[in-house]
């Protein structure tokens, strides 16, 4: 807790922008579990990037799929490594859902929240897989459409199902998740070039996920 109050973690919201006759803010929002933030996600944050020719994305960790995690001690290891992996990219940030004016009770209330904000940007959505094909087949609220724009990514194995209308991005096939990271460690195996340098280093001193 300490750490993070002294690294300045970012848990603001975006600066509301002033209206003017410039083009439009265009703004990513990559959620995710993050748990931990890996190589893969930061090639696919970059790819969108430009693609869409973002000025911006903001990660978001969100924990079952629209349930916006606010316990700040729960999620300071996470918060850290994705705070250490985006500091050097000057288009990327940590978003942190604990502070935006209420506590939203899933990403249609965060997505509101933000539009409100800043009505002038145009907010994209980097969702993952199962977030897209949740939408497609009703079991997951296409009202957050409303307030973004969908952006899929082109990956191994990805069957689509879904209607809703969507960008699709073409990313480079990196086989990694965060899941498999946990159990390489819990089964003694290197992560090592899996995850930022950064965060290879802060899992082996906190002794993460080894348990």
């Amino acid at each position: 807790m300490d750490r993070l109050k002294k690294e300045n973690v970012i848990l603001t919201l975006p600066k509301e922008e002033k209206k003017t006759d410039h083009k439009r803010k265009a703004i990513g929002l990559f959620t995710g579990k993050f748990d931990p933030i890996h190589i893969g996600h930061l090639v696919v944050a970059e790819n969108v990037s430009d693609f869409l020719n973002l000025d911006k994305i903001y990660f978001i960790p969100v924990t079952n799929h629209d349930i916006i995690e606010n316990d700040l001690q729960k999620d300071c290891h996470r918060l850290t490594m994705i705070k250490d992996s985006v500091r050097d990219n000057d288009r990327f940030e940590l978003l942190y859902s604990g502070t935006l004016f209420e506590k939203p009770k899933n990403l249609e209330d965060m997505f509101r929240l933000l539009h409100e904000k800043n009505p002038e940007a145009e907010y994209y959505w980097i969702a993952g897989n199962e977030f897209i094909n949740s939408i497609s087949m009703g079991t997951f609220s296409t009202k957050l459409l409303d307030y973004v724009k969908l952006v899929g990514t082109r990956r191994y194995n990805f069957v689509l199902r879904s209607k809703v209308p969507i960008t699709w991005v073409e990313v480079p096939s990196i086989n990694i998740s965060s899941s498999n990271i946990r159990n390489r460690l819990k089964n003694k195996m290197t992560i090592r070039y899996l995850v930022p340098d950064k965060v290879f280093r802060y899992i082996l001193k906190e002794n993460l996920y080894g348990k």
